[in-house]
């Protein structure tokens, strides 16, 4: 297929000229590529953890001692996808939002790497996430709120959920 720069061109999906790194909450959406089911299954409801699903049920909740400057919000591991709500408290390292979500993914894939080795599984995990990820700027309390609530009922919606 010949390059088609119309069709090809890859546009940033982050809000132009916005500070990243500064202070605020954010909800997060890294998917897994292909949609594959890779943390687990959802079983009446709820969630259930595989081995790569705790591993990135561990890593979202270690991130805090990473990056002293954010705390965690509501979050779920879905089978092929993830939802955080991650608070930037300040901008005093620089971190942008991006550089935590990047680390957070790059360590989710060495754990579930290492497992598998430690394990002797003898499969290969390839390429794990999407390039990008969504992301959505938390402006106020009440939109706070509507997305905490979503992300708490996401396993129980999961017959209705378009990433599924």
């Amino acid at each position: 297929m010949k390059y088609n720069p119309n069709s090809h061109n890859r546009h940033s999906l982050r809000l132009q000229g916005y500070d990243y790194a500064q202070a605020g909450a954010y909800f997060i959406t890294p998917c897994v590529v292909a949609k594959a089911h890779l943390f687990g299954e959802i079983e009446d409801g709820k969630m259930c953890y595989n081995a790569f699903g705790n591993i990135a049920y561990e890593v979202w909740q270690f991130m805090p001692e990473r990056y002293k400057h954010i705390e965690l919000g509501e979050f779920v591991i879905m089978p092929n996808h993830t939802h955080h709500i991650l608070i930037i408290n300040s901008n005093d390292n620089q971190k942008t939002l991006s550089d935590i979500v990047g680390a957070y993914k790059s360590l989710v894939i060495h754990h579930c790497l290492e497992y598998i080795k430690e394990n002797d599984l003898g499969i290969q995990l390839g390429n794990v996430w999407q390039r990008n990820y969504h992301d959505h700027i938390i402006r106020n309390e009440r939109s706070y709120d509507i997305i905490s609530n979503y992300i708490v009922n996401n396993p129980m919606n999961w017959d209705k959920d378009k990433l599924k």
